[in-house]
């Protein structure tokens, strides 16, 4: 049945949210591992700057659009953060913040 629905996507308008990375990212449970899975390694690697984790960039591509996306991983590697920016402007913009109670 799953088969059947597969040609449902090509109908849809494109959505960079339905890439490897962002889909493996909000997957619960997504881990390091499955997102480099997903999307192989990162552009570049940022150090989150109070110490909770670790950011991996991404350039997703479509056609001649490119658009930057980040995943943080805690010390386990565990995802805690993820969107549509870069990293170094969500650590600025405090986004990047632990969360109250664990991620």
């Amino acid at each position: 049945m799953l088969h059947g629905c597969a040609w449902f996507d090509a109908w849809l308008p494109f959505s960079y949210s339905r890439m490897p990375v962002p889909k493996a990212a909000s997957r619960h449970g997504a881990t390091r591992d499955t997102v480099v899975h997903a999307g192989g390694n990162p552009r570049s690697v940022w150090m989150v700057r109070n110490g909770s984790g670790v950011c991996y960039n991404y350039l997703l591509e479509h056609g001649d659009e490119r658009r930057p996306y980040f995943v943080v991983f805690d010390r386990a590697g565990a995802v805690t953060h993820h969107g549509f920016d870069t990293c170094m402007n969500a650590d600025r913009s405090g986004r990047l913040q632990a969360r109250n109670g664990g991620a």
